[in-house]
């Protein structure tokens, strides 16, 4: 019976080391403490585009890294405190980006187009103060026909 009651011990002590460590695992941390990104709505170039909003400093640095692709629809919108040249990069991405400058009034002060994963780490600058940086998948900006003075709405 005491040997029984041994076992039992060590099975549970294995059972709860072998949690403990799994649930402190980069790969769990990551996903326990992934930013809560809100959502909204863009409307730019004639189309509404579905963005998540990035307007904490983790949103920020964790962005949209990591993800295998970004549906023709969906973006992301960098929402910053004041304007000013905000270097991106294209850490931990997977697939090709097009970058969206706004100026504080709403209006694109530069386009991005097609910038690949393989340019990190080199960072992409805007060619003027931006406020805000919506991020598409590669080609959307073209085919849109985005450029400078464009205006962008936000809606809730």
């Amino acid at each position: 019976m005491k040997n029984i009651f041994t076992i039992a011990v060590v099975l549970a002590l294995l059972f709860g080391i072998y949690a403990w460590f799994y649930a402190r695992s980069p790969e769990k941390a990551a996903e326990n403490h992934a930013p809560a990104f809100s959502k909204a709505i863009v409307e730019i170039g004639g189309r509404e585009i579905s963005v998540e909003i990035a307007d904490e400093p983790d949103e920020q640095v964790q962005g949209l890294s990591g993800r295998e692709g970004l549906p023709e629809n969906e973006g992301m919108l960098f929402v910053f405190e004041r304007p000013g040249f905000y270097k991106f990069w294209m850490k931990g991405m997977r697939f090709a980006l097009d970058l969206v400058w706004i100026g504080a009034d709403w209006k694109i002060v530069g386009v991005s187009r097609n910038v690949p994963p393989e340019s990190y780490p080199g960072a992409i600058l805007p060619p003027a103060r931006a406020q805000y940086v919506l991020e598409l998948d590669a080609g959307l900006a073209a085919k849109y026909g985005l450029k400078p003075g464009d205006n962008v709405i936000l809606k809730p």
